[in-house]
């Protein structure tokens, strides 16, 4: 209900319920609630977060043998405006789904394929898509292509379509009431106005969503404000949204989007700074998992033989993911992976007999290997006597003392 009402305060919900099935070992609930998590985190524009959880669904379906249509990834990939990665996908989930009678999916692929076209500037291809999503009549994805219709239609001049869209976009997010499905029927209702009625409404809509957790769309709002400016010939003003949509875009990692506003950029007569990917790092999704556990200040402990834990699993990719913290610790699998007197967590008690578990990652010597360096835990530390941690000069003033 929260998704078809544009209610964006579930993620609360979501995030709880996630690490409630990490802490008891829900295995068969996991997948379907780190793709939900996903999808939000995508929509929020933390993409390498939202990488780092479609990774982890990734691993736990293939550990259990679940099958779930790819959502967060088609999604993420679109927002992204990666035709290359998203073309395959939205292509098989759509044949695949079809045959199995997986409407939501099928609504789903269309969605994201009207965000990934609208982005390039597709917009014919972008109506099509999003047509077809909103004719499914799905409860909360059908109404989320309805903004990407409205787009693309007065993209192409087919104004004529977007009466009854606009109506049906109003119904939900009256009826919400949030700033987000208002910011998005604001925003909508300004592509289809003229005059101080279309600002007047993208002034709304920039107001509401930058109350809200959604940059994406903030991003395209400053982006369609622009763009609307430009064509009222007010190049500085328009050079103010654009310049602002694109720093957006480009730090989200919208890279269709972000195109379309340098290109709007050029067109006022200013050269927006290219994105260079040379000079990044480009993670995989263990990668990017491990330096998000890194960054919420986990501790990493290798896993014993036998026990799943996909996280604690990628912490030999530590030092390439997180270079310039290789000396943190992540604690990924403290909760799933405990000794034995937790044998719960742990999908395979037996593993913590192993004889060199629990282990802990320890910086190695030069030209040591990394998989030499892993030690025993200590577990008692206190035979060290207070002498033995005496410095040197310390001992020396002391011993003249007492002669």
């Amino acid at each position: 209900a929260d998704y078809a009402l544009w209610d964006d305060g579930g993620w609360r919900l979501t995030v709880r319920q996630v690490q409630l099935a990490r802490d008891v070992g829900a295995l068969d609930q996991l997948p379907f609630l780190l793709n939900r998590m996903a999808m939000d985190t995508v929509w929020n524009g933390d993409f390498p977060a939202a990488t780092s959880l479609i990774a982890e669904a990734d691993a736990v379906r293939e550990a259990t043998g679940s099958c779930l249509a790819p959502y967060p990834a088609m999604m993420l990939a679109s927002f992204r405006g990666r035709q290359t990665e998203a073309a395959p996908l939205i292509q098989a989930t759509i044949e695949e789904a079809t045959a199995g009678g997986q409407g939501a999916a099928v609504t789903w692929a269309h969605w994201v394929a009207a965000v990934l076209c609208n982005g390039l500037g597709h917009y014919d291809q972008a109506l099509a898509a999003a047509r077809q999503a909103s004719q499914h009549r799905h409860p909360h994805i059908s109404v989320w292509a309805l903004p990407e219709l409205i787009e693309a239609a007065t993209r192409t001049g087919s104004t004529h379509m977007t009466g009854d869209a606009l109506d049906l976009l109003a119904e939900t997010t009256q009826a919400g009431g949030s700033d987000l499905g208002l910011g998005i029927e604001a925003r909508a209702r300004a592509l289809l106005s003229e005059g101080q009625a279309a600002e007047r409404h993208y002034r709304e809509a920039i107001g509401r969503l930058s109350r809200t957790r959604h940059r994406p769309e903030l991003a395209r709002a400053h982006l369609l404000y622009g763009e609307w400016l430009r064509r009222q010939r007010r190049r500085g003003e328009a050079r103010e949204q654009l310049r602002t949509a694109h720093g957006m875009l480009d730090a989200i990692g919208m890279e269709a989007f972000a195109a379309r506003a340098r290109r709007e950029l050029r067109a006022t007569g200013e050269n927006a700074p290219k994105h260079t990917v040379a000079t990044m790092v480009e993670l995989t999704a263990q990668e990017a998992q491990i330096a998000r556990l890194a960054r919420e200040g986990s501790r990493i402990r290798r896993s014993p033989p036998g026990c799943f834990c996909p996280r604690a699993r990628s912490s030999t990719t530590w030092a390439r993911s997180s270079p310039s913290s290789a000396s943190a610790r992540a604690a990924s699998c403290a909760a799933s992976c405990r000794p034995a007197r937790t044998p719960s967590r742990c999908a395979n008690p037996a593993a913590t007999s192993h004889p060199h578990w629990p282990l802990q990652r320890i910086r190695p010597r030069p030209g040591q290997h990394n998989d030499d360096v892993a030690e025993p835990l200590a577990t008692n530390r206190t035979h060290t006597t207070r002498s033995m941690r005496q410095p040197a000069a310390t001992t020396a003033k002391l011993s003249r003392r007492v002669s």
